[in-house]
């Protein structure tokens, strides 16, 4: 008996990770959590509160910035195909994902405070790949920055930063306390963003940290890869709980051969690409007969004058008993 509980689809996976992996180079890749809806029962289902999706199997994903997915790893708790490195699940999937996807040294990888902590971020620097990741206050380590509630009577576009040993830490005031850390960017160059002001019912430019610029344009290609998965999820239901695995994954597919489609210059929208390749599939599995039937000739009409002669035409038997009475058509 194993001990995989996503036994019956991980080949499939194998299969799919092995042919998504990168075959150009990207400068950003963003690291996050996906959920497969799924109501049945499982040992590995899964509740988060607060998501569009509540129940169903959770999937760490690794994308580009653009929504490529480049690998796909089902969470089934201790029994996940992730290597214990010492810091904790969120930072073990990081370095799981970073080394399947094969990053290198010059690269950057973006993700949220589900991953993010300082000694992550010091051992991916310590390989050459850049990280950047928003930061729980329970996980600052010690960085001097300013308290969540000091920080909260400050005015939009407040920022402050602070180190700890080479991490940067970019403190800012936005609508609420942002924390974000980085072993690559920094506080600087500041930006400037556009922000809805209540009192002056108009927007308003205020102070971005660089690091933060950084965060928000490159953390969502995950994010853009569920949100197109959704768009056009496939609908067929099944008691089978390896089923929505197995649609997800088609699904995913999908989305990458008609983003690698519009990478070659066809503008086609996902809709008409996704008709399109339906209907290859489906003359992909039709066949010719071999043998042709017999062919069939429509039995001629009579004359009116036998159709209408007020004769009873009664059937005779005859040597075709298949056959259609010509007097009588």
């Amino acid at each position: 008996m194993t001990d995989d509980k996503f036994y019956k689809v991980r080949p499939l996976i194998q299969h799919l990770n092995q042919v998504n992996k990168p075959k150009y180079s990207q400068e950003f890749y963003s690291i996050d959590e996906v959920m497969i809806p799924y109501y049945g029962r499982h040992s590995s289902k899964q509740f988060i509160k607060g998501k569009p999706i509540r129940f169903g199997f959770k999937v760490w994903a690794a994308c580009t910035a653009d929504g490529f997915l480049l690998h796909a790893e089902p969470y089934c708790g201790s029994y996940t195909n992730i290597s214990d490195t010492g810091l904790g699940q969120g930072p073990n999937v990081v370095m799981e994902l970073v080394k399947r996807i094969n990053l290198e040294a010059g690269q950057h990888v973006v993700f949220d405070n589900l991953f993010t902590s300082v000694p992550l971020l010091e051992k991916l620097g310590d390989q050459g790949i850049g990280a950047t990741g928003t930061l729980r206050e329970d996980r600052l380590s010690g960085a001097p920055v300013m308290a969540k509630k000091v920080m909260e009577k400050k005015t939009r576009g407040y920022m402050e930063e602070a180190f700890t040993g080479c991490i940067s830490v970019v403190k800012w005031k936005d609508n609420k306390a942002v924390a974000v850390g980085s072993n690559k960017e920094r506080k600087t160059p500041v930006n400037k963003t556009k922000r809805w002001c209540k009192t002056e019912k108009k927007h308003v430019e205020i102070d971005m940290p660089h690091s933060v610029k950084v965060y928000n344009q490159n953390m969502g290609g995950v994010d853009i890869f569920d949100q197109q998965v959704s768009a056009y999820r496939i609908r067929m239901r099944s008691k089978k709980w390896w089923w929505p695995i197995f649609a997800w994954s088609v699904n995913a597919q999908v989305i990458n051969a008609w983003q690698l489609y519009r990478k070659l210059g066809n503008n086609i929208s996902l809709l008409d690409f996704i008709r399109h390749f339906a209907i290859a599939i489906m003359k992909g599995f039709g066949t010719s007969r071999v043998t042709p039937g017999p062919k069939k000739f429509p039995a001629g009409l009579a004359k009116d004058t036998v159709r209408y002669n007020g004769k009873q035409h009664w059937t005779m038997k005859g040597d075709q008993p298949n056959s259609r009475c010509r007097q009588c058509s």
